[in-house]
């Protein structure tokens, strides 16, 4: 084991997986029907199911890798949450170099209520009267959820709490983290109600919107002001700002940003030119700066990005 992997649950826990590869409930959630951890690992973990639903988030500095559920396996990264219901088979593994660090928040939904101790689904906790103000919101077929950096940031704070909570144990704190997992369900409905809501919008289609994102989309590397933005769309710039948020779910920054980042990762897959010359092309005068945001989003620098990716497709990009 490398330095930088931990035991997924520990050092000093042990659990009873049986031969189908299902992790017992106990000891890990103890009485309290509640455990969290973080973790680092460089290697795979190998499938497994359990009696217990999992809130399991990619840390925003942690590299990219895959989560298999079953069949389906997809590409994961920094601001990724999974929701992982009972008895549903699940994997982790690393891109080769990387390291994936995840959070894991396990309970039982009795932990919640005692009402829901027969439950074994997301579905019943997110129709519990605790959350109606999402009635009728379904969750995600893949079970994930994805933050943006700037939300992300507010998740692993999240977690961050929790965690303390859970290691400290002063008195009342299982009621404390009740509080933390509502909270934490809450900012997971929000970002789906946020993502659908964008999505059914988008389908309703509106050209003025619509030509402004293909102008950003085509001149992104420019130095695009909120000002000039809005008044393409007649509308004043905090106007512009909610109703560009409405139909894109993103604001005009995040969107920006995560365009100049997918070019530029684009650019370090498919050339050999260098990492400044990149980060020019795509609207970034200070390395430096570009450095810090690519890998806020993608997990890794630059260089390691294209590093993995050749190991990874065994390519030789050529300069272009």
């Amino acid at each position: 084991m490398s330095p930088e992997q931990e035991p997924f649950f520990g050092p000093d826990f042990h659990p009873e997986v049986s031969p189908s590869g299902r992790l017992a409930r106990e000891p890990l959630l103890g009485a309290q029907g509640i455990f969290l951890n973080r973790v680092a690992f460089d290697a795979p973990i190998s499938p497994h199911s359990h009696d217990f639903v999992e809130l399991a988030f990619v840390a925003p500095d942690s590299g990219r890798g895959w989560h298999a559920t079953g069949s389906e396996r997809k590409e994961i990264g920094p601001g990724d949450l999974f929701l992982i219901n009972f008895d549903v088979p699940h994997a982790y593994s690393p891109f080769p170099g990387e390291t994936l660090v995840v959070r894991n928040c396990i309970f039982v939904p009795g932990f919640l209520d005692a009402r829901l101790l027969d439950s074994r689904d997301f579905l019943d906790l997110s129709r519990h009267f605790l959350l109606q103000s999402f009635e009728g919101e379904s969750l995600p077929p893949d079970w994930r959820v994805s933050f943006p950096p700037e939300e992300a940031g507010r998740i692993e704070a999240l977690y961050r709490q929790m965690q303390d909570e859970y290691d400290r144990r002063e008195e009342g704190y299982v009621e404390a983290l009740r509080a933390w997992v509502l909270l934490l369900l809450v900012q997971v409905l929000r970002r789906l109600r946020a993502v659908r809501g964008a999505e059914v919008r988008r389908q309703a289609r509106d050209p003025v919107l619509d030509r402004i994102v293909a102008f950003m989309e085509s001149h992104y590397a420019d130095d695009l002001r909120l000002r000039d933005l809005s008044m393409m769309a007649f509308l004043s710039p905090a106007h512009f700002c909610r109703q560009f948020r409405d139909y894109t779910g993103e604001t005009c920054r995040e969107f920006l940003i995560r365009t100049r980042v997918d070019m530029a990762a684009a650019r370090l897959r498919e050339t050999r030119d260098p990492v400044e010359a990149i980060a020019a092309e795509v609207g970034y005068r200070d390395l430096k700066h570009f450095q810090e945001v690519f890998r806020r989003y993608q997990g890794c620098t630059p260089g390691t990005y294209r590093r993995r990716w050749q190991v990874r497709e065994g390519g030789n990009p050529q300069r272009t």
